[in-house]
């Protein structure tokens, strides 16, 4: 069985009883209205003792519901909101109801350590994305057993730690569109996974925060990605006078749910710059769907503050300056229109629908390669040495196992040189750690129909 935190359940409890107190003046209104009426005084009675144990057995049935070993998730994501203590239901140790079976194999040249992801059952539809639960976990890659893990009321498609022996995942509160969740919060936590702090970008007139990705900073601001709705004729490209599109937004937000920078991309995109297959699908579209022609999934800080962000519709990365917002540099493969580098070494000239761009101490860049726009396309995981003065991106490290993902994934350069790859959304999905050779030496997978969108080492950041 599920057990609730004490707080939730003395939370749980105050609703119940100001619910009786409410039934109670209800009742006594009726009783004031109907004074004199002696036709309906019985009819007064009755409601007087029933109003009251009709809501103790819908509390208890509520708590009944939550506290299942087979929850139905509407219902918890109908109860969550009655508190911000009822997102999570805590679980013990031992592997929780409906815990996807995982298995794991290890080999010598592992990195020791755990391994941090996300897994949630595949929804019929995009729309019931959010009242999907799913769990956060943390496995020890060695032994396979569970260091810590969580099952939430909704969709979390990120855990990863944190600096100071903190955590952080996201929770979808609603899904807007496929592949972009809408009305998203991020939770940073300790090591219990206590939620310490919360971000999201409720304010944000016309989108909200987005899961792609979350870069918790220095100074306890985070960086966030945003979707953001705009009306615009798209006539040019084939589509309505009154299109809708998905504008890309990233912020920096405080704890206290305060914006302190924020980058609009709808003032340094160019809709004309997406490449045609995708514009074909997108912005064709007629109200009131919305095109997705962006497609942000990640963020990276430069050691000045300027930000790395993969845009995976226009297969590019720009690095954008903070002060000034403006785009300092692109680069990206034959798909990208404004990339500005000379790309050597790469037999297919650059990425296509990247994910997960990472910046590691050297200077290179790590990025996840989808593939989706080559013919025959092999996903792979790539590293580019960039020299910003000469305009060059040399690539000086790839790997694939030969499959293809047409969305997620991810890639993390470890301690040891190894390399850390989570192979998105395959039928059984897969994460792997591989060696500078492509040797691999960790394997974990999890069963059919679930999906991992990201992995992390657990002790990279602690």
């Amino acid at each position: 069985m599920s057990t609730l935190s004490t707080q939730s359940l003395l939370s749980l409890f105050a609703v119940a009883v100001l619910g009786l107190v409410a039934m109670g003046l209800a009742t006594w209104l009726v009783r004031v209205a109907l004074r004199g009426r002696s036709a309906n005084r019985r009819a007064v009675a009755a409601t007087t003792a029933l109003l009251p144990a009709a809501l103790v057995v819908v509390v208890i049935g509520l708590l009944m519901a939550v506290t299942s070993d087979t929850p139905n998730p509407r219902v918890l994501a109908a109860v969550s909101r009655l508190h911000p203590q009822f997102r999570a239901l805590l679980e013990p140790a031992d592997p929780p109801a409906r815990f996807p079976p995982i298995e794991q194999a290890a080999s010598a040249g592992m990195t020791p350590g755990t391994v941090l992801f996300s897994t949630y059952t595949t929804p019929r539809r995009t729309a019931d994305m959010a009242f999907h639960p799913s769990f956060i976990i943390e496995i020890d890659k060695a032994t396979g057993d569970i260091a810590r893990t969580q099952r939430m009321y909704a969709g979390a498609t990120m855990f990863q730690p944190e600096p100071g022996e903190r955590y952080s995942y996201n929770v979808i509160d609603r899904e807007g569109m496929e592949g972009a969740g809408i009305e998203v919060t991020h939770h940073v936590t300790d090591d219990r996974l206590e939620v310490l702090a919360s971000y999201d970008l409720d304010d944000l007139e016309g989108g909200d925060a987005d899961l792609h990705d979350f870069e918790l900073l220095d100074n306890g601001n985070a960086l966030l990605l945003a979707y953001r709705r705009r009306q615009v004729d798209l006539r040019e490209f084939g589509g309505p006078i009154d299109g809708l599109v998905w504008d890309t937004v990233i912020a920096e937000r405080t704890p206290d749910g305060e914006t302190v920078w924020l980058w609009d991309g709808a003032e340094h995109m160019d809709l004309a710059d997406v490449p045609a297959p995708i514009a074909d699908a997108q912005l064709t579209r007629s109200p009131p769907a919305v095109a997705d022609y962006a497609h942000p999934n990640s963020l990276e800080l430069f050691d000045d503050g300027d930000v790395l962000v993969s845009i995976r519709h226009y297969d590019c990365l720009y690095r954008i300056d903070r002060p000034t917002g403006d785009i300092v540099w692109t680069l990206g493969g034959p798909n990208c229109a404004d990339n500005d580098f000379d790309i050597s070494g790469d037999p297919h000239d650059g990425p296509s629908h990247q994910h997960d761009a990472s910046l590691l101490d050297d200077g290179t860049i790590l990025l996840f390669d989808n593939g989706n726009l080559r013919t025959d396309p092999v996903s792979r995981v790539v590293e580019y040495a960039v020299d910003e003065q000469a305009m060059t991106a040399e690539l000086v490290w790839s790997h694939d196992d030969g499959r293809f993902t047409p969305i997620m994934g991810s890639a993390e350069r470890l301690g040891t040189g190894n390399t850390l790859i989570s192979w998105g959304q395959l039928h059984d999905p897969v994460i792997t750690e591989v060696t500078p050779e492509g040797d691999r030496v960790f394997t974990l997978s999890v069963p059919p129909g679930q999906l991992v969108y990201r992995a992390y080492q657990g002790d990279a950041r602690h």
